[in-house]
């Protein structure tokens, strides 16, 4: 008997509840038919890994697992979902498959292209979710030529390091404040690790030649960022370099406010994940897209409780007519709800455009601004959503 609860089968019991497949992300609709679903649900009554190793067994979980989020709410059918939405759709697929035993954990993996095409994701996504696995421990980590990495990661090891490459580049103190909040065990400061321990565990990342750590500004901490070692270490196609000088400081805003929405999003055990400008910038290059290669990209892109939003700091003063066509979502640049954080010597002329413009000309669903200082919101939304 199928259990109600099961994420491939609980949508097929009641097979008069569904005449159609879920809309694919294209747009398109697949019609089920009520043969089509008894076939289906006669194939997956019983958990078997090798439906997941060909393409029509896998197009079948998909559906499946599809129909039931459906039935129970979880996604709307016709509701268009942000783009880092579908990545996390495809690592809940994913950890049902396993979960179920519909997937052999021991077995290869199909190609990363063969995924990505189902899910319409970037084989980076792919790779990023399946990173993701390994270091839960749910798929076996991936087998090095022998000799390769002679060093012992740690849990908190692989999601600070994760953390670096994805922003380019983080300095010492917030390496610092970062090792402590995923410490599994207590530290004498919850805010931050012990500059011993610290210094320590960066010297071991050295060591195994998987970082770099320079200062790069007098009077300031110093910069970690990792080898092209670490990066193919962690499965991830950026190219290993410094960051540039004057970067640094727009850089450090950034991971001030991403470490801040990470605590901000612990506190109230809230859901948060975010992509940098670095994977923005490299997904598309991936994805061919050349017209949109020069167009501006936001700091991050940010999902907070299933909302999604572009992220942009700033810290200098810049010309009202760039501002105002920033805020506007102006050809150039992208459109998405925006909210933009400001230190203090921006914050006049950064208010002084949000001011001028009306709801009916912002070409975005929202837009607020943030003091980058205090992280506390300087105006009310005003955009598509807030038109009467």
């Amino acid at each position: 008997m199928p259990s109600q609860d099961d994420p491939f089968l609980s949508s097929l019991i009641d097979l008069q509840s569904s005449a159609s497949s879920p809309e694919s992300t294209d747009g398109t609709m697949n019609p089920l038919t009520p043969e089509v679903l008894l076939q289906m649900r006669e194939a997956l009554t019983i958990p078997d890994p090798e439906l997941f190793s060909t393409k029509e067994g896998r197009g079948m979980l998909y559906n499946a697992w599809f129909l039931t989020q459906m039935k129970r709410k979880s996604i709307e059918l016709g509701k268009l979902y942000p783009r880092l939405q579908y990545r996390q759709f495809f690592s809940a697929w994913m950890h049902d498959l396993l979960r179920t035993g519909r997937m052999d954990p021991l077995r290869p993996l199909p190609a990363y292209r063969d995924l990505a095409e189902l899910w319409q994701i970037t084989e980076d996504q792919v790779a990023r979710v399946i990173w993701g696995l390994r270091r839960e421990r749910l798929l076996p980590a991936k087998k090095r030529r022998q000799g390769f990495g002679e060093v012992m990661l740690t849990k908190r090891d692989w999601t600070v390091l994760r953390w670096i490459a994805d922003q380019r580049a983080m300095r010492y103190d917030q390496i610092q404040r970062l090792l402590a909040r995923e410490s599994t065990w207590e530290t004498k400061d919850p805010r931050r690790l012990s500059m011993t321990r610290t210094t320590q565990t960066i010297q071991r990342w050295v060591r195994a030649g998987l970082v770099v750590y320079r200062h790069l500004l007098v009077g300031e901490p110093g910069w970690i960022w990792l080898t092209a070692k670490g990066l193919r270490m962690l499965e991830l196609h950026f190219r290993a370099s410094a960051p540039a000088y004057s970067t640094l400081a727009h850089l450090y805003a950034i991971n001030e406010v991403l470490l801040h929405l990470e605590n901000e999003a612990l506190s109230h055990k809230g859901e948060l994940s975010w992509e940098s400008e670095r994977w923005l910038q490299h997904e598309l290059e991936q994805m061919k897209q050349a017209g949109n290669r020069h167009r501006h990209q936001p700091d991050a892109i940010v999902i907070l409780d299933g909302e999604e939003f572009e992220l942009e700091v700033e810290r200098s003063r810049k010309a009202q007519d760039y501002l105002e066509d920033l805020m506007r979502g102006a050809y150039g640049f992208s459109n998405g709800a925006l909210r933009y954080y400001v230190a203090h010597e921006a914050r006049t002329v950064v208010l002084a455009a949000f001011n001028k413009l009306t709801p009916y000309q912002i070409d975005r669903p929202w837009l607020e601004i943030y003091d980058l200082e205090t992280f506390q919101p300087l105006s009310e939304r005003k955009g598509m959503s807030t038109r009467h």
